[in-house]
C-alpha cells in the first residue's frame, strides 16, 4: 500500500499556512468543498462526474482491502460490506454514460487552464525583472 502525502494548506506540505484556529468542522468543510468545487486551481485536476462516480463506486473495495482503514473505522467496514453485499446479491454494477468527447474536452481545459496560469508567472517573473533591472 502506498501512502501519499496531500499537498493542501492543513497538511505538512505547508507549516507555514496553518492556521490554529481552524476545527475539525472547518477542515472537513474545506475538504468538501474542493472535492465539490468544479474551479480549476493550480494542480487540480478537473474530472468528469462519470470519473467522480466510477471512483467513488470503486472507493468502497479499495477501502476495504487498506489495513489501516479497517483498524481505524470498524464501523464503517461493517456498513461498507453490508452495500458491497448488497451490490453484489442485486447484481449492481457501476454503469454511467459516457461521453467521450466531454471526458477529452474535460481534460484538455483542465491542461490549458493550469498552462496558462504557468504562462501568466513567467510573463510575471519576466516584467519584474526588467523593472529591477531599470531601476538598479
Amino acid at each position: 500500500m502506498k501512502i501519499s502525502r496531500l499537498c493542501l494548506s492543513i497538511s505538512d506540505f505547508h507549516p507555514d499556512t496553518w492556521n490554529p484556529a481552524w476545527s475539525v468542522s472547518t477542515i472537513l468543510t474545506g475538504l468538501l468543498s474542493f472535492m465539490l468545487e468544479k474551479t480549476s486551481t493550480l494542480g487540480s485536476i478537473e474530472t468528469s462526474d462519470y470519473t467522480k462516480r466510477r471512483l467513488a463506486w470503486d472507493s468502497l473495495h479499495y477501502n476495504l482491502n487498506d489495513i489501516i482503514f479497517r483498524e481505524c473505522f470498524p464501523d464503517i467496514v461493517e456498513k461498507i460490506q453490508g452495500l458491497m453485499d448488497k451490490r453484489k446479491r442485486l447484481g449492481l454494477k457501476c454503469e454511467y454514460h459516457v461521453d467521450s468527447a466531454r471526458l477529452s474536452n474535460d481534460s484538455k481545459s483542465s491542461i490549458i487552464a493550469n498552462a496558462a496560469f504557468v504562462c501568466g508567472v513567467v510573463v510575471f517573473a519576466f516584467v519584474v525583472k526588467q523593472v529591477v533591472e531599470a531601476v538598479a
